[in-house]
C-alpha cells in the first residue's frame, strides 16, 4: 500500500480501532502521521540492563532486568501470591502477582523464566523495606522461542518511546506496526524532493520510517534521524524563505540618507565616536532602508554594546524622509530609559520625538495620537500603550521591537499592520542568539552582531557568594558600604516579591523556570527564597549600612511609584535600588557600580547576565555578587560558575544552550501552546550545517518555483500546510 496524504490524515482509530486510539489522544496522537513521526526517545539493547539502583518509591519506570528466582506461595488470607526477583546486575526487586488462585498465576510463571530478561513496567512500591513492582506490565516474552531474548536481539537496537503510565513504550511499538508495515513508498508524499534526497544521501520517507522504528543496527536508526532532521529544516527553512519573499513583493518606504537634517547633525554632535560594530550597523540599516524592499533585521547587541544609538539613527532617518518611527518597549521603566537616552543624544537636534505610556497623562496622550494618526513625521517611544485600539501611525516607516521576546505573537504585528505603508522592522536583543538558533527561527532575517564595548566601558567582576558562609556575606555588605561611599549606586535583586509570591521571579507571570536545567538541585524551598519584602526588614538591621536609605521596584509598583524610586536611585539619595527583575533590561545608570543577586542559582545564564549589564555602564570598575545556596557539584553552581567566568554574553548563550536545551525554540511560551522541533536538536552543533544546507536548497526551490507548483515539490507544500498556526504566526511576525 503507497503512503500518501490521505492515508497519513486517517485517523487512528480507523486503524487500531477506537480503544487504542483513545489511550494514544493522551499523547497528542490522533493520525496515521502523528504516529508515524511519534520517534523513540532512546535505543536500548537486550543485553544492557537498566540500573536499578536510583528508584524511588512511587515513580512510574519501565526497567529492565534479568529474572533471578520465582516462587508461589499461599497467603495467610487464602490467596495466592507469586513473588518474581529480578535484577539489573546490581540491584535486587521483587516484581509480585495476586490471584484467588493459582491457576490464574501460572501463566506469569511459565513465561517469566528464570534467565531470561524482560522489560517490567509499573509504579515502584516497597514491602518490608525492599523495592517491588505490583502486578506490572512486562514485555519480552515470545511464544515461538525458549527464550524472549534471542542472541541475534542482544545486540539489537530496542526503541523506547514517549510514552505515559497507562500506554508503554512496547504499546506503541505495536500501534506503530500496525500503521507502518504495509506501507511502501510514494515520493508525492515525501517532504524531501526526490534530487535533494539523493544529494545528501538520505532514504525515502516510508524506508526512514522502518529504519528509525525498526533499526537492525545503531546506523539504521541514526540515519534515519538525520533524514528526518532534513526534513525539518527543509521545511522550516522553506517557510521562511517564502516569507521573505512574500515581504519583498510589498514596497517600503524609502528613506534616503541625502534627505532632512536631524540624523547628519546628530551624526555631527556625537561626543565620542562609534565603535566598528556600531559604524557597520549603521551602515547596513542605513542602505537596506534606502530601498523599496521592507528591512528585516535583527539587531543582537550584547550588554552594553551602544544599540541605542544605532536604533536612533535608524529611526532619524525615517523621520528626515517625511515618515514615522516607533520604538515598543516591554516595560514603563524601559520606555521611560529609552525615551530619556534618546532625549539626551539628539540634545540639539531638537527632533520630534515622544513618550506614551501607561502614566502618560490623558490630555498629553490625545495630542499625542492627534499628532500621530495625521501622519505628521516624529518617533514614539512606548510600552503596550502602543498597542491600544486608539493608537494609529498611517505613515510608519521604522518599527523598532526591544527584547522582542517579552512580547507576544499577535501584539508584535499589530502595529504593522495598521499602517498604510509596509514598514521596515528593527528587531533589538540584548541576549545574544546562538547561531544555530537565530538560523532556525530568524532564518528570514538580515543579522547584525555587535560585539565591540564602547571606550572606556570596564568588565564587571563576578564574584559567587555562599549563603552558608556569614564572614563572607558580612564582606559584601562592607563592600556595598564601600562602593556608596565612592559615590557609586547599588542593586540589590530578589527573585520574588514576598513570602507569597510562588513566580521565583518578579511577581509577574512566571517565565524563569524555563531558563533552569532539569537537574536543578533547589537546596532551598520556595519559602527560603530571598523576597524585596524580607530584604526591606534586613537592610536596616545590617551594620555597615544600616543608615543607608533604599528605593524600593517591583513588577507591582505602580508607574509613578516606579519613577520615583528611579529617580531617588539615579541622583543619590537612596543609593540602593532594592528589586526584582524588573530591572533585568534597559535600566541605564552610569554610577552604578554594584549588583547583589540573592538566590543567583534560581536565574537562567542569559537573565544573570542581563542584570549584570545593569552595572559598569560608567567608566567606572564595577563588581557583580551573585548569593546562592546551591551545593558543590550541582548543576545549579555549575550555571553559577560559568555566569562568573566570562563577561562575553555570546559565550554565555551557547553554554546557557547546552545547559537547558533549545527549550520552546519556536515562540510557544508567548503564545500559549506547547510546541518545539521534534529532531532538531538546537545544542547539537552538527544541526548547523544541516541549516546551512537545507536554507540553501529551500532559497533555490523558491528562486524557481515561489508557489512550489512543481510535482516534485508536492510532499514539501503538504508539510508547509500542515506547519501549527502559532508557530506560523510567530515565524511570519518575527
Amino acid at each position: 500500500m503507497a503512503v500518501t496524504s490521505d492515508f497519513l490524515n486517517t485517523p487512528l482509530e480507523r486503524l487500531i480501532g477506537k480503544r487504542n486510539a483513545r489511550k494514544l489522544e493522551r499523547l497528542h496522537l490522533k493520525t496515521a502521521r502523528d504516529l508515524l513521526y511519534h520517534f523513540p526517545r532512546r535505543f536500548d539493547k537486550w543485553g544492557q540492563l537498566t540500573p536499578m539502583r536510583n528508584l524511588v518509591e512511587g515513580a512510574d519506570v519501565t526497567v529492565m532486568a534479568q529474572v533471578v528466582d520465582t516462587r508461589m506461595n499461599r497467603t495467610r488470607g487464602g490467596k495466592w501470591r507469586l513473588c518474581v526477583t529480578i535484577t539489573d546486575g546490581d540491584t535486587y526487586m521483587d516484581v509480585v502477582f495476586w490471584a484467588k488462585n493459582p491457576h490464574m498465576l501460572s501463566g506469569h510463571q511459565q513465561r517469566l523464566v528464570v534467565g531470561d530478561t524482560f522489560y517490567f513496567a509499573g509504579k515502584i512500591g516497597t514491602y518490608r523495606q525492599r523495592l517491588q513492582l505490583t502486578y506490572p506490565d512486562y514485555d519480552g516474552a515470545s511464544e515461538d522461542t525458549e527464550s524472549p531474548v534471542t542472541k541475534q536481539r542482544l545486540d539489537e537496537p530496542i526503541p523506547i518511546y514517549p510514552s505515559t503510565a497507562k500506554l508503554h513504550s512496547w504499546a506503541l511499538a505495536k500501534a506503530i506496526d500496525t500503521v507502518l508495515l504495509p506501507m511502501e513508498q510514494d515520493d508525492k508524499t515525501d517532504p524531501i524532493p526526490a534530487d535533494i534526497r539523493q544529494r545528501y544521501d538520505l532514504p525515502g520517507l516510508v524506508e526512514a520510517f522502518h529504519m528509525y522504528h525498526h533499526p537492525q543496527t545503531d546506523g539504521d536508526w541514526q540515519k534515519a534521524r538525520k533524514r528526518f532532521q532534513y526534513e525539518e529544516a527543509l521545511v522550516l527553512q522553506t517557510y521562511l524563505a517564502q516569507a521573505r519573499a512574500r515581504a519583498r513583493n510589498h514596497p517600503a518606504p524609502i528613506c534616503d540618507v541625502t534627505q532632512g537634517q536631524w540624523r547628519k547633525t546628530l551624526l555631527d554632535s556625537l561626543p565620542f565616536h562609534l565603535t566598528t560594530d556600531q559604524s557597520n550597523a549603521v551602515e547596513h540599516l542605513e542602505q537596506a532602508m534606502s530601498c523599496p524592499q521592507p528591512m528585516n533585521v535583527l539587531l543582537q547587541g550584547d550588554v552594553g554594546s551602544g544599540k541605542t544609538i544605532v536604533a536612533v539613527l535608524a529611526m532619524l532617518q525615517a523621520v528626515d524622509a517625511g515618515y514615522q518611527a516607533a520604538l515598543l518597549a516591554p516595560t514603563s521603566v524601559l520606555a521611560t530609559q529609552h525615551f530619556q537616552s534618546i532625549m539626551a543624544l539628539i540634545g540639539k537636534v531638537d527632533a520630534p520625538v515622544h513618550l506614551l505610556a501607561a502614566a502618560t497623562p490623558a490630555c498629553q496622550r490625545a495630542t499625542l495620537l492627534q499628532m500621530a494618526q495625521s501622519g505628521q513625521p516624529l518617533i514614539i517611544v512606548g510600552t503596550h500603550a502602543l498597542l491600544s485600539d486608539d493608537v494609529t501611525l498611517p505613515q510608519l516607516a521604522l518599527l523598532v521591537v526591544d527584547e522582542q521576546h517579552r512580547f507576544g505573537v499577535t501584539q508584535r504585528g499589530i502595529l504593522r499592520d495598521r499602517a498604510k505603508t509596509s514598514p521596515h522592522v528593527m528587531v533589538m536583543t540584548a541576549t545574544p542568539i546562538p547561531r544555530t538558533v537565530a538560523m532556525t527561527v530568524f532564518g528570514d532575517m538580515d543579522t547584525i552582531v555587535m560585539k565591540n564595548l564602547p571606550t572606556g566601558r570596564q568588565p564587571v567582576n563576578t564574584y559567587i557568594v555562599p549563603r552558608s558562609r556569614p564572614a563572607w556575606i558580612d564582606r559584601m555588605w562592607q563592600r556595598v558600604r564601600e562602593e556608596i561611599d565612592s559615590a557609586g549606586r547599588v542593586f540589590i535583586v530578589c527573585p520574588r516579591v514576598d513570602d507569597a509570591d510562588t513566580s521565583l521571579a518578579t511577581g509577574e507571570p512566571r517565565k524563569q523556570t524555563a531558563n533552569q536545567d532539569s537537574g536543578s538541585n533547589r537546596t532551598s524551598q520556595v519559602t527560603s527564597l530571598a523576597s524585596v519584602e524580607a530584604m526591606t526588614k534586613e537592610l536596616p538591621t545590617v551594620a555597615s549600612i544600616a543608615d543607608v536609605g533604599f528605593s524600593v521596584v517591583t513588577g507591582r509598583s505602580k508607574p509613578q511609584e516606579k519613577n520615583a524610586a528611579m529617580t531617588s536611585f539615579i541622583n543619590g539619595h537612596t543609593p540602593i535600588l532594592l528589586a526584582t527583575t524588573v530591572i533585568e533590561v534597559g535600566v541605564d545608570v552610569p554610577d552604578a557600580t554594584m549588583i547583589i543577586i540573592m538566590d543567583a542559582d534560581h536565574f537562567g545564564l542569559s537573565q544573570l547576565h542581563q542584570l549584570r549589564g545593569r552595572v559598569g555602564r560608567g567608566n567606572k570598575a564595577a563588581v557583580c555578587m551573585a548569593v546562592t545556596n546551591a551545593q558543590p557539584g550541582t548543576a545549579p553552581l555549575q550555571r553559577l560558575e560559568a555566569f562568573a567566568s566570562t563577561n562575553n554574553g555570546f559565550e554565555l548563550a551557547e553554554k546557557d544552550l547546552e545547559l537547558r536545551k533549545e527549550g520552546n525554540i519556536l515562540g510557544a511560551q508567548q503564545s500559549g501552546n506547547v510546541s518545539s522541533l521534534q529532531t532538531l536538536s538546537l545544542a547539537d552543533k552538527t544541526v548547523v550545517s544541516v541549516i546551512c544546507d537545507m536554507r540553501r536548497e529551500a532559497i533555490g526551490i523558491i528562486e524557481r518555483d515561489p508557489q512550489l507548483n512543481s510535482l516534485d515539490y508536492s510532499g514539501l507544500c503538504q508539510a508547509l500546510q500542515r506547519l501549527d498556526t502559532e508557530e506560523e504566526a510567530f515565524l511570519e511576525r518575527g
